[in-house]
């Protein structure tokens, strides 16, 4: 889903605006290039608002009452209800406690971006009703650090007989955020009795880059740029199909393909683009001389002969989908060994440093 609010900023616009959307690409080279699924680098973790829309009723806000400022339900384009305000000015607000929502303090320092917004119109009876839009980013004592506003009480905005978004996207407010206020507010300008004011749907508080899921393709090595997250790499040309074992930062496939990872962080979920690996073949041609495995095939037990010059620190044994099926640490140089115990088949043998991985060999287990 795009926000255009996070596109235009503090203006108000209608929310089927077209907005220009730019797809920048990059340079095709011997061993690098990506492809991209999805057209943002940002992602939305979910709306943080509760019962944004009326679908459930007047629930989850606090509202304003007295004569003539009560509120009502009724249909709208964005699913099934919206707010409907009445005559004199009908208030609703909400506080978003981000704390309790199991935001890390160390991350709400870090002035993530916040986008707010709401959807209004005029009633149909009679179009012309008044509106204003209110959001506080406030600190662990209540007090405003950052605030928008879209029209006031005294300074309305006029809802005519189109939707319009009242939306902002706060950046750079400096740290301490710890909730946000959001308050919205209409007003039947006719004055008649009964609900005929501003309709009002789709609020929204939402951050709108929580996970960073850019990757650095040192091909054949892909390397996720989000640190100290959790990682799970995705074989793209199966589906999306998990990589069983693959959780770390970095990830080296053994076959040519397209790869992507997902990322966790701050709570929320995001998925990288796609990246194309291509240059594994000559990889494992070159590196095959850096050591020697014996015998091939084997039935089970493997020698490996290392170069004095090449130190070793562990070895992983992977099936032909990728999946691994072995994992071994040594702190000696020299020769090692390792035993496979699992299906006959073709495995793929990889010999790391620390440093990262230094060499590959295919065997062949028989039973």
């Amino acid at each position: 889903m795009y926000h255009f609010g996070s596109l235009i900023g503090k203006e108000v616009l209608p929310p089927n605006s077209n907005a220009m959307k730019t797809i920048f690409l990059s340079a095709i080279s011997m061993a690098l290039f990506s492809i991209s699924p999805n057209l943002s680098c940002l992602a939305q973790c979910g709306n943080l608002l509760v019962n944004p829309g009326a679908e459930s009723g007047l629930s989850g806000w606090n509202f304003s009452t007295g004569t003539g400022t009560d509120w009502a339900i009724q249909g709208s384009p964005f699913g099934s209800s919206s707010f409907v305000a009445s005559y004199n000015w009908s208030t609703k607000n909400q506080t978003v406690d981000l704390v309790s929502l199991g935001y890390s303090a160390s991350y709400l320092d870090s002035e993530p971006m916040v986008y707010v917004q709401e959807l209004f119109t005029g009633h149909s009876v009679n179009f012309a009703d008044e509106y204003y839009f209110h959001v506080e980013l406030r600190d662990s004592s209540g007090n405003a650090i950052a605030s928008y506003d879209a029209g006031t009480q005294s300074s309305p905005l006029i809802a005519d007989t189109s939707w319009q978004t009242a939306s902002n996207t706060f950046s750079s407010y400096g740290p301490g955020l710890r909730s946000i206020y959001i308050e919205s507010g209409g007003n039947d300008a006719e004055y008649w009795a009964g609900h005929y004011g501003t309709k009002m749907d789709e609020a929204e508080v939402s951050f709108a880059n929580p996970v960073n899921v850019t990757v650095t393709n040192t091909s054949p090595t892909l390397t996720a740029n989000a640190i100290g997250a959790t990682y799970q790499w995705l074989n793209c040309d199966s589906a999306f199909a998990v990589i069983s074992g693959e959780t770390g930062q970095s990830f080296a496939p053994l076959v040519n393909g397209n790869y992507a990872v997902e990322v966790t962080e701050n709570g929320c979920v995001d998925t990288s683009a796609c990246e194309i690996v291509y240059n594994v073949t000559v990889m494992e041609a070159e590196l095959i001389k850096l050591f020697h495995l014996y015998p091939n095939p084997t039935q089970g037990s493997i020698s490996i002969s290392v170069p004095n010059e090449t130190k070793v620190t562990a070895a992983k044994v992977r099936t032909l989908s990728g999946r691994v099926v072995l994992e071994k640490t040594w702190e000696s140089e020299g020769q090692f060994t390792l035993n496979l115990d699992g299906d006959a088949g073709v495995y793929f043998v990889e010999l790391y440093n620390q440093a990262g991985l230094v060499g590959v060999e295919r065997v062949l287990l028989t039973k």
